[in-house]
């Protein structure tokens, strides 16, 4: 993936359009996937319908239940499919939706402030059904300095992390705390992982929205501005499978009209993420139509990375499958981010690093790759 450009395949670009047009061009993208797949009859078999949605990789699958919702006023053969991809989505949207409740009240009641991340806020607040998008990725964000007390509360709802994360934590961005029921929750004291320095969020903080969950339990999350950066940096430092599914939620922010466009840039420079700001933004100009003004073309345009920011960003993009090769990546990476990320900011050292990426024990946290 380069920095100028993603590319997506036939299949996914169709689903894709079928996600995002009016109803009557969606139905005309989402017959043209059918005939790639060979369901284009007018009564597919059924064990056919059944084996093209299982091959579909989950990023192309979360797209369906907002096919769905396009597609509702149409007598299309695959209806019955779609619509119960909808509503397996809402569905488990509403189980997880009662975990971060409970994680929430539980910070409530121990006096601990915390801001909702990622999917959940999207599909609440910026598509506005639960059954749309699933909130496949519970996260929330603390103070770090409240981390001992978050976790002792929220272990006692049983969201536990690893023992060994809770070991090393010291040294992760984030925790991974899975609960009874399988249900997990992301908890950061730092809302990216790159940058693990104090003062690196005030500016999510400082800009935080007022959302009221469905329960009724009141919340903050990220203003729209900081909600769409958040959504490219992590669609598009990686690699494809996070990608396809951020040009939706990017389009969904930026339709709201509520896009501080100066604000989202300055972010992108001072947080050195102008690679994965300019592939989403450009993808988003092929692939989903999307205008920007002429002097946000023009800055982006200014946004020269470094050699080093290219490097990084590429190792991210292409993760080796050979878990030696892994680590050894992961050890360039680290180094390249002490370069660009850390620079005069963190008492980290490379010494630090180095233990950690090679501490067999340490798994990656997920989400240094592609979140």
């Amino acid at each position: 993936m380069t920095t100028a450009s993603y590319s997506l395949t036939t299949e996914h670009a169709h689903l894709l359009r079928a996600a995002l047009c009016p109803p009557d061009e969606a139905l005309a993208h989402w017959q043209a996937w059918r005939k790639i797949r060979n369901l284009h009859a007018a009564s597919p078999a059924p064990e056919s319908v059944k084996r093209a949605f299982t091959l579909l990789d989950g990023s192309a699958q979360q797209l369906l239940p907002m096919i769905c919702r396009k597609l509702e006023q149409s007598d299309d053969a695959l209806m019955g499919y779609l619509q119960q991809a909808y509503e397996t989505t809402l569905h488990e949207n509403q189980r997880r939706l009662r975990v971060m409740s409970t994680a929430l009240q539980a910070l409530r009641q121990a006096n601990v402030a915390s801001l909702l991340l990622g999917s959940l806020p999207l599909s609440l607040t910026h598509y506005g059904d639960m059954g749309m998008r699933a909130m496949d990725k519970l996260s929330l964000l603390i103070p770090t300095e409240k981390t001992d007390v978050a976790l002792a509360a929220l272990r006692q709802q049983q969201l536990l992390p690893s023992t060994v994360g809770l070991r090393h934590r010291r040294q992760l961005a984030s925790l991974l705390l899975t609960g009874p029921d399988g249900v997990g929750i992301r908890l950061h004291w730092h809302t990216l992982p790159q940058h693990t320095y104090a003062g690196a969020d005030d500016p999510f903080w400082a800009d935080a929205s007022q959302l009221e969950l469905p329960t009724g339990l009141p919340a903050l999350t990220l203003s729209p501005t900081h909600l769409l950066f958040q959504t490219l940096v992590v669609g598009y430092q990686g690699g494809r499978r996070t990608a396809l599914p951020a040009m939706p939620d990017s389009m969904q922010l930026i339709r709201t009209g509520q896009i501080v466009w100066d604000e989202l840039l300055d972010l992108t420079e001072r947080f050195t993420f102008r690679i994965p700001v300019r592939r989403g933004l450009m993808a988003l100009q092929t692939h989903a139509d999307l205008v920007l003004p002429p002097a946000v073309q023009h800055r982006l345009r200014q946004m020269v990375p470094t050699v080093a920011e290219q490097r990084y960003f590429d190792l991210l993009s292409s993760i080796p499958k050979n878990p030696l090769s892994q680590r050894f990546q992961r050890l360039r990476c680290s180094r390249l981010a002490l370069r660009l990320f850390h620079q005069n900011r963190s008492r980290e050292s490379l010494r630090t690093v180095v233990w950690h990426h090679l501490n067999p024990r340490l798994a990656w946290p997920e989400g240094e790759w592609s979140r």
